[in-house]
């Protein structure tokens, strides 16, 4: 479905205080200087005529200026329900291979989903970075085979069997943010822009709710998502969705 006209709220951010979480998607601090970003990120009062890239480049910069704010028991408690509800996906279940990102530092924790699919029997692959801008899709029998590889991202051994996309049943994508709309922004290298170019199977965004941006700065070769999932549910195009 189409996302319906909206006016882009706007953020507030504040950085000498921890967040306090009031509205969906806003953390509101009790005092200090407030600097406030429209609905693309730019801050209020600077020149509005930027390319995509430095839009998405200054979002990201909001979105890990949020991400800062939000607390331990929070990352912690999103990162648990998002897993404890893909499981619960029929996509996810009914998946006889399964390709996950191998979550870090603060983004969702996927281990609980890797450990799933392991136990499941399905055929689990991870990223593995062969050049820059380009990943493999690389089978792991065990979590304990994945070590630090590039940008410190835990990886398979390099002589683990390489799995083409096209015989993955259900992608699980990371994000910087992204729209409930399934409108992705990455961290910039473009590796999921190439999978996802060539990638024709079920996918699902995760993205918590916290850090939801309703408008995205795209260009032609960003691939949407139909599916995204966060802690409070599954959105299909924009819309709250069931699980089963």
């Amino acid at each position: 479905m189409a996302e319906r006209a909206r006016q882009p709220a706007a953020r507030t951010i504040k950085s000498d205080r921890p967040a306090v979480f009031g509205s969906p998607g806003v953390p509101m601090w009790a005092k200090g200087t407030i600097r406030s970003f429209g609905a693309d990120g730019l801050q209020r009062g600077e020149p509005p005529v930027m390319t995509i890239q430095e839009k998405k480049c200054r979002l990201r910069r909001t979105i890990r200026e949020l991400e800062g704010q939000l607390s331990p028991r929070y990352l912690e408690k999103s990162s648990q329900a998002i897993a404890a509800r893909l499981l619960a996906m029929p996509e996810y279940r009914t998946a006889g291979a399964v390709f996950c990102f191998v979550g870090r530092e603060r983004e969702v924790d996927t281990r609980p989903i890797l450990q799933d699919a392991l136990d499941s029997g399905k055929i689990l692959c991870v990223p593995l970075c062969s050049t820059p801008g380009r990943m493999e899709l690389r089978r792991i029998t065990a979590l304990t085979q994945l070590l630090p590889g590039a940008y410190g991202i835990p990886e398979p051994p390099a002589d683990s069997i390489s799995i083409r996309p096209d015989k993955v049943d259900f992608a699980v994508v990371p994000c910087v943010t992204c729209s409930r709309t399934g409108r992705r922004l990455g961290h910039g290298g473009g590796y999921y822009d190439r999978f996802l170019a060539h990638y024709r199977s079920g996918s699902v965004l995760l993205c918590r709710e916290q850090l939801i941006w309703d408008e995205i700065p795209v260009e032609p070769h960003d691939c949407p998502i139909p599916w995204v999932l966060t802690e409070r549910g599954l959105y299909e195009d924009g819309v709250p969705a069931r699980l089963g």
